[in-house]
């Protein structure tokens, strides 16, 4: 009997231990599990209110636009990309090209080099281009490549397979949807535009895909460009400055 009472006492004092060890553990780490439960407490609150408070945010409801405005001689449009360098686009003139009226659009960037021009009909179908000029050469399209067409709304899309003058035995693809409508802020303001995603490539390569991202505004004309050639980097155009001049309605 000494000997049970004995062994009935050791256990007795071990589990005393436990408990005096497990009280001290919970009186350490009792502020810190705390903190923990408020804290989840409080995330998921947070979470449920902010969820809930975004559904209140209104919503732009995308438009179909019928027409746009068609920009005319004298528009000018001046975009920064890279840590400080600009893009100035005017239109220049309007002539004739293939029996088609054209605009010219000439590009030129603060970092020189070899000015550029495009040739773009532009008119109540959207805007289509023709063709591109450098001072030593030029090239047109057959048939115009598609930029955009009204009408323009979300999940429009088009493709254009031609050819350029100066490779006419290769056939190029032009591929473009209208992916989205938000407001757009830009350096220029903040303005209500279709996103429309192009990627460009040869019929028999497509692998080699040129991507370019346009916001566009049917009352003001391209916003911001993002634009990745094939093995190339990132390049983001956002608009500073404009002046719009408003082509006349031909009868």
């Amino acid at each position: 009997m000494p000997e049970e009472n004995k062994l009935l006492e050791g256990e007795q004092e071990k589990n005393s231990d436990v408990f005096k060890a497990h009280d001290s553990w919970l009186k350490k780490f009792f502020p810190l599990l705390l903190a923990i439960l408020v804290i989840a407490v409080f995330v998921i609150i947070t979470f449920a209110y902010a969820g809930k408070k975004e559904k209140e945010v209104p919503k732009i409801e995308p438009p179909t636009t019928k027409k746009g405005k068609i920009f005319s001689v004298g528009s000018e449009w001046t975009y920064r990309y890279g840590e400080s360098s600009t893009l100035t686009v005017k239109i220049e003139e309007e002539k004739k090209v293939n029996s088609q009226n054209v605009f010219v659009y000439s590009a030129t960037s603060s970092e020189g080099g070899n000015p550029m021009k495009l040739l773009e009909k532009h008119d109540e179908k959207g805007l289509f281009i023709v063709g591109a000029e450098t001072k030593d050469a030029s090239v047109t399209f057959t048939p115009p490549i598609v930029s955009f067409k009204y009408p323009l709304k979300v999940g429009e899309e088009w493709k254009t397979t031609y050819t350029r003058s100066d490779q006419a035995q290769i056939k190029f693809v032009s591929e473009a949807k209208v992916m989205d409508y938000k407001k757009i802020k830009v350096p220029a303001g903040t303005f209500e535009c279709y996103r429309i995603d192009h990627k460009t490539y040869m019929e028999n390569a497509p692998e080699n895909v040129a991507f370019s991202t346009d916001w566009y505004s049917p009352k003001v004309g391209i916003v911001m460009q993002i634009s990745k050639a094939p093995h190339g980097g990132v390049i983001i155009k956002e608009l500073v400055n404009y002046k719009i001049k408003e082509a006349k309605e031909k009868h």
